[in-house]
């Protein structure tokens, strides 16, 4: 490996920690958002609760599956794939379902979560 691969995982590697810390915020805004949500889509405190739990259990799986293979697909790779899947979240929650109707509204968060990870 040379000087400016080094450099360039270096940069990767503390970028994907810095990454981890905007996602444990993007965790504490959601759950603040989850009420906001409940009366804005008329969900039950049940729906609020697997809203909030389809983005846990996805990220630690991710975690895992990631920590398998992120030798072989790179960190670039995996940032990538997290900035993609982030877009897609804010997307899907900020634009897509607040015009949907509630029990649509429901199954975008959720999925969104999901993709979230």
């Amino acid at each position: 490996m040379n000087s400016n691969q080094n450099i360039n995982s270096k940069w990767l590697f503390k970028a994907s920690f810095i990454a981890l810390i905007a996602t444990s915020f993007a965790f504490v805004t959601r759950f603040a958002v989850l009420a906001d949500w409940g009366r804005q889509f008329n969900l039950s405190s049940t729906q609020m609760g697997e809203i909030g739990g389809a983005g846990v259990w996805p990220f630690a799986i991710s975690i895992i599956l990631f920590s398998l293979v992120i030798d072989r697909i790179g960190y670039g790779t995996a940032m990538v794939f997290a900035f993609v899947c982030h877009m897609t979240y804010g997307l899907m929650a900020v634009f897509w379902a607040p015009n949907a109707n509630p029990e649509q509204a429901y199954a975008i968060l959720f999925w969104a979560s999901v993709i979230w990870l």
